[in-house]
């Protein structure tokens, strides 16, 4: 399976559940998702933060997420924890010294013909001129330092930084930001530590290239209960109803282009 760009979100989904991966990014299909309210909480919470970034005051604010509170269908029932979440991240963005970019969309070549993409929530340049990567968290369940020293989407964006904007490793901080509590978590990594992830990145790439379509088998995890494609599952159906939901969804696939 040919594949020429990578981000840490795709990578994470092969990791997680080649099947998962394979309908996704190769058959391409709709699926249907779980805990659909809570993903739309997430991007609703993800872009009033992108859009009320260079707000002047709290009302301001306040009022870009009703703009966006319909479109995403966020439940009333979460307006204590929006409130709390807007009082929260605009304190956190006025103490910071200067936005260097919100929602940064990259792409980095880390091999002859490989790529590494994504966005980055939030860049944030120190008096020092080291920099900060932001990423929002809107998950009951926080990371610690001792996790998130491992975790490789910050990996990513720290790669990122560092060949945009020409800083070195060690000036770079990532971090989780989660709004409801106000709580930044910060690490930092080595360059070994960078390098490293590029040559896993870059062993998962060439692994996918390797396989052929019968080589994503269901890996059945904790993830499961978000993944859009249990119908689609050997784990959760029988050999002849996932063929038939496979070929609705590629059915539906096809109608919506």
């Amino acid at each position: 399976m040919f594949i020429k760009q990578i981000s840490a979100t795709k990578r994470d989904t092969y990791r997680r559940c080649k099947l998962r991966f394979y309908l996704r990014y190769y058959e391409r299909l709709p699926g249907q998702p779980q805990n659909q309210e809570a993903l739309n909480y997430g991007s609703y919470i993800h872009k009033v933060f992108e859009k009320g970034i260079d707000s002047k005051n709290l009302k301001e604010l306040n009022e870009i997420s009703e703009q966006y509170k319909r479109s995403y269908k966020v439940s009333y029932r979460r307006q204590d924890k929006i409130d709390k979440s807007l009082n929260n991240f605009f304190e956190f963005k006025e103490s910071l010294n200067k936005v260097v970019s919100a929602e940064k969309s990259f792409e980095i070549e880390i091999a002859d013909g490989m790529f590494h993409v994504g966005i980055i929530d939030l860049i944030v340049e120190g008096k020092d001129g080291g920099y900060l990567i932001v990423d929002y968290k809107t998950s009951k369940s926080r990371k610690s330092k001792y996790d998130l020293r491992k975790d490789g989407q910050l990996m990513s964006y720290c790669l990122a930084v560092h060949k945009l904007y020409d800083v070195p490793i060690h000036k770079i901080t990532c971090a989780h930001y989660y709004p409801e509590p106000g709580k930044l978590v910060p690490v930092t990594f080595t360059k070994p530590q960078i390098i490293n992830h590029v040559r896993e990145i870059v062993k998962d790439m060439w692994t996918i290239r390797k396989k052929k379509k019968n080589d994503f088998p269901a890996e059945q995890n904790e993830f499961c209960n978000w993944c859009e494609y249990e119908d689609c599952c050997p784990v959760f159906v029988n050999a002849s109803t996932l063929k038939a939901r496979i070929d609705e969804n590629r059915t539906l696939k096809k109608a919506k282009k």
